[in-house]
């Protein structure tokens, strides 16, 4: 009697799934020789099931109905069950689920990974990294640095004396109190930034394409400017001390 297993899996990658992508799962999933069921959930609320590929790939992906997921599966009672959900979840963004005979799973589960592996973008933990809280976390390290500075350092170094430098102290004191509202403001306007330059999610499809290529020519823009500059300051630094 076979051995019966089941594997599931979560992944946190940032993707740009497009008809190269798609053609390329396809493939493994068709070498199951399974009925392979393809729909997505969009940003609206809506699922749609497609009967083929051509038919995801004419989706128009607009702005106001876009690609939350594409969503994988073999029909109830297939041999091998395959689910696999390549979502916009921040949390695990791609999902997959086998069942069925245990030399099938172990060897579709492999091939699944070294694809998803080929999927991962560059750019995957600057995608999902969030500043708020590395901001937070930087300024209550910094925090306690200046007041361990403070007790043990300063103070030692110093004579007791009434301290009459009361405006200063409120206002200094004000600065630490706002610091938080400042953090979470600056570290969410970052997040957006990170957010439009780095999206984990880019599904290659209809508007989805002109999405990603915009957030790319960002990227390069701003690459090349600050590489520019950087090297013009080099430059001009050595030029000066040659020269002068």
């Amino acid at each position: 009697m076979p051995i019966t297993t089941n594997k599931s899996k979560s992944l946190k990658i940032a993707y740009y799934f497009d008809k190269d992508a798609l053609e390329k799962l396809l493939v493994i999933l068709n070498d199951t020789k399974e009925e392979i069921e393809i729909s997505i959930t969009c940003s609206e609320g809506s699922n749609i099931k497609f009967d083929n590929k051509e038919q995801l790939l004419q989706f128009s992906n607009a702005k106001s109905r876009k690609i939350d997921s594409i969503i994988f599966k073999t029909p109830w009672k297939s041999e091998i069950g395959i689910v696999i959900k390549i979502s916009n979840n921040n949390y695990s963004s791609v999902n997959y689920e086998i069942s069925g005979n245990d030399k099938d799973v172990f060897y579709l589960s492999s091939k699944l990974d070294d694809y998803f592996d080929s999927l991962r973008l560059w750019y995957t933990k600057i995608a999902f990294a969030d500043f708020v809280t590395t901001f937070f976390v930087f300024f209550i390290a910094l925090y306690f640095l200046i007041q361990f500075y403070v007790i043990f350092c300063f103070n030692a170094s110093q004579t007791k004396t009434v301290s009459t430098d009361t405006k200063q102290t409120l206002y200094y004191k004000s600065i630490i109190e706002l610091s938080p509202i400042f953090i979470l403001a600056f570290g969410t306007f970052v997040n957006k930034i990170r957010s439009f330059l780095f999206p984990y999610s880019n599904f290659g499809i209809g508007d989805g394409i002109f999405r990603y290529n915009l957030s790319k020519n960002c990227r390069t823009f701003i690459g090349v400017s600050f590489a520019f500059t950087l090297v013009m300051g080099i430059l001009t630094n050595w030029v000066y001390a040659y020269l002068f």
